[in-house]
């Protein structure tokens, strides 16, 4: 008798009792464990198809449950359900890492909400959106329904083609007229778009916002966000959607495409925050114009400059911002930055955050940091540094016993030390390591005074130099922390380490009420939901919690995390982004 049979007669309840009589004269152990092994193979085949099966059911369910008025965010994205791109009814669950960034064979895709329609809209890789049912998810036909049916509500619409692993050629041959059907009914609402947030390759944005496409005036828009991603040097395209700019606008960001400053000349007063990743070669940029813009927007609170034409630290110098609060310069081999900062005129009494990317061959003295911090009176310095610039600032104050306090008095450090401190060590390939032993003196040095006052930490790379033991004791000294950001995994396990340290330390942290994680796109390694569970957990019963734990993972978030999500929303106000 084969496995497959005894199974069949058994599930279909045939052979009588003769049958059964006999499968239990002849060899019950090694039978049984035949029909075990075989059953537990059968279940082995088929788990991945089984889970997407239960997904999609579960996601069906939820999308009819919704009630009509409610404000749902539909969002796609990696590493959950796979899709076979050569079979697209096959489903399957794959751990081949090899194949997860193939141009044509694995693409990840996981729903987290449906609903019947759309008022906030969050779509992340619409390359997927042909191998979907029609009935679930945003075909054509339920995207002119969904629409319809929020009208006339204001949408946020944010749409991320985030497959940055591909060389921009692929994209143009994947990009089929269906989804740009999809994409195009989104961008022809423009009459009552309040957000819009487009970040994908720029051969795929020119169909969307170059010069020849006709789109409907914008009338509610207040946030504009526009990031053209390229692998490769072509001429980036003109946003034609700045020829329609509302007079409500507030916010604009615009990265990988060409400024005009014609365009930009239509910017209303309302606006509030501008970055601009400026283009060197786009020969109609320049600084007169750059000028005669800024002095059109006197309600300017944030200015974020990157790549900017020669001479703008002369311009710079002749602007009244009188409500400028944040400004983010990077350095640039052509101009003085810190002669910029320090002529600027800060109004009195408001809090200013000046972020400064120095390039390693700049050698900047960190008394003319400490100088512009002092003199503004600022309680926040975000500094992007490098190696070179940290072994610059840790000669100039060598003294690990002090802290690395950017000025020539060693008694002023911790009463003047910013209550903000974000730190960046990110450095492309592999770290020598002749330049490990900066980072470690830099931090071991900040734990003894300075870090005893500083009430939010972000820290970008640091994973990639900081030991465990290292962190934690960090952490020990931070009397006032209220808020810890780092942005990878690893660097979330040593936080979760960290905390279990000041669970069982006599002196803990009592004001970190926030933490937040976001991923590295290319790590294979993740975060364990129970053991953060047990973690905060343990926490809580010591008489400390946390109010937010915030992850976004988007391409390492697994099963385990998602399985102990209730868990964890007992625990704290858990968003997974």
């Amino acid at each position: 008798m084969s496995p497959k049979s005894s199974i069949t007669r058994a599930v279909d309840g045939s052979g009588g009792d003769s049958d059964a009589t006999a499968f239990s004269n002849s060899k019950p152990e090694e039978e049984l464990l035949e029909l075990i092994h075989y059953h537990e193979n059968e279940v082995y085949k088929h788990r991945g198809r089984i889970a997407a099966l239960y997904r999609i059911v579960n996601s069906r369910l939820s999308a009819l449950t919704l009630p009509d008025e409610l404000v749902i965010e539909v969002f796609l994205h990696y590493r959950d359900t796979s899709v076979v791109v050569n079979d697209s009814e096959q489903l399957v669950q794959s751990g081949d890492k090899q194949d997860e960034f193939d141009s044509r064979k694995w693409w990840w895709l996981v729903p987290t909400q449906i609903c019947h329609h759309w008022r906030v809209i969050t779509l992340t890789n619409p390359l997927f959106w042909r191998y979907l049912d029609d009935d679930i998810f945003s075909r054509p036909p339920s995207l002119d329904a969904s629409l319809l049916r929020s009208h006339p509500a204001s949408l946020d619409i944010s749409i991320y083609h985030g497959l940055f692993a591909l060389k921009e050629e692929t994209f143009a041959d994947t990009w089929s007229q269906s989804e740009k059907e999809c994409l195009g009914k989104i961008l022809n609402e423009t009459h009552r778009i309040r957000t819009l947030h487009l970040e994908m390759p720029r051969s795929l944005m020119r169909v969307y916002i170059t010069e020849e496409t006709r789109l409907r005036p914008f009338e509610l828009l207040e946030d504009l966000h526009i990031n053209a991603i390229t692998h490769i040097k072509r001429g980036p395209p003109v946003p034609a959607i700045l020829h329609s700019i509302p007079r409500c606008l507030r916010s604009l960001s615009l990265q990988g495409v060409s400024v005009s400053w014609e365009m930009m000349d239509n910017l209303p007063p309302t606006v509030t925050h501008i970055k601009i990743d400026f283009s060197p070669r786009n020969p109609s940029s320049t600084c007169e114009n750059f000028l005669n813009m800024l002095a059109k927007l006197p309600n300017l609170e944030s200015l974020c400059l990157r790549k900017l034409p020669i001479g703008t630290d002369t311009v710079l110098k002749e602007v009244n911002l009188p409500r400028l609060k944040r400004l983010h310069l990077s350095q640039s081999h052509s101009w003085n930055i810190l002669s910029v900062i320090e002529s600027l005129s800060f109004p009195p009494n408001i809090e200013s955050i000046i972020r400064v990317k120095f390039n390693s061959n700049n050698s900047i003295p960190p008394s003319s940091i400490y100088s512009i911090f002092r003199k503004y009176n600022l309680t926040s310095l975000p500094l992007d540094i490098n190696p070179e610039f940290l072994r610059t600032s840790l000669e100039y104050n060598p003294n690990p016993g002090q802290g690395l306090s950017f000025t020539t008095s060693t008694n002023t450090c911790s009463d003047s030390w910013p209550r903000y401190f974000y730190f960046s060590a990110y450095l492309y390939g592999q770290l020598p390591s002749q330049d490990i032993s900066p980072w470690y003196e830099f931090i071991d040095s900040a734990s003894h005074t300075a870090i005893s006052v500083v009430e939010s930490i972000e820290l970008s790379g640091i994973y990639r130099v900081l030991s465990q033991n290292t962190f934690s004791e960090t952490l020990l000294k931070a009397g006032e922390l209220e808020t810890v950001t780092v942005d990878h995994v690893t660097a979330a396990l040593y936080l979760i380490e960290a905390i279990r340290v000041l669970s069982n330390s006599t002196v803990p942290v009592p004001k970190l009420r926030k933490i937040s994680v976001s991923g590295h796109p290319y790590t294979s390694q993740y975060i364990s939901g129970e053991e953060l569970c047990n973690v905060l957990e343990e926490r809580r019963e010591k008489g400390a919690s946390l109010e937010v734990f915030r992850i976004n993972l988007p391409h390492t978030i697994t099963f385990e995390l998602a399985n102990t999500r209730h868990r964890l929303e007992e625990l704290v106000e858990l968003v997974l982004a």
